[in-house]
């Protein structure tokens, strides 16, 4: 679809996206040309130099989930850093060319699958570090009866 001034409905959202991803000054240096879904992709998704893209996010996820107490010490992998290691590398073996693909429906499938497992894995990944290192606080817990009029 073009609006009246021309642009497409996926230029606005390429533009939004890198508005959102507070990212328009650094595609505009890297890219001297309009707006590419692929190039756009590649910027906030894979960039892991770029602070604000996923990779980057979940490469320093990584890193922390790698300094929690015991990961240095078992002999494998933990739950943990095997879940970030696979949302990780997913988000590293997906090909920007064909994420940016719009199929026959009209919606780039490829884009649509990865991000929905990415929207799976995260959660995943929170729980399990939720149960492994945060603990319910406890209640406070009375010692002795209460009577009536206090002490």
């Amino acid at each position: 679809l073009v609006n009246k001034l021309g642009v497409t409905t996926d230029e606005v959202l390429l533009e939004s996206l890198l508005h959102i991803t507070d990212s328009v000054m650094t595609y505009r240096r890297r890219y001297q040309s309009g707006l590419q879904s692929d190039s756009v992709l590649e910027l906030t998704l894979h960039d892991e130099t770029n602070p604000r893209s996923l990779s980057y996010q979940l490469v320093r996820c990584r890193e922390h989930v790698e300094q929690l107490p015991g990961s240095q010490k078992a002999p494998q992998r933990s739950l943990e850093e095997r879940l970030i290691l696979e949302v990780l590398t997913d988000t590293r073996l997906a090909d920007s060319t064909v994420l940016a693909q719009v199929a026959e429906s009209g919606l780039r499938e490829n884009l649509d699958a990865l991000l929905v497992k990415i929207m799976h894995q995260l959660p995943t990944l929170a729980d399990v570090l939720t149960v492994s290192y945060f603990r319910p606080e406890e209640r406070p817990h009375q010692l002795s009866p209460m009577r009536p009029g206090g002490f």
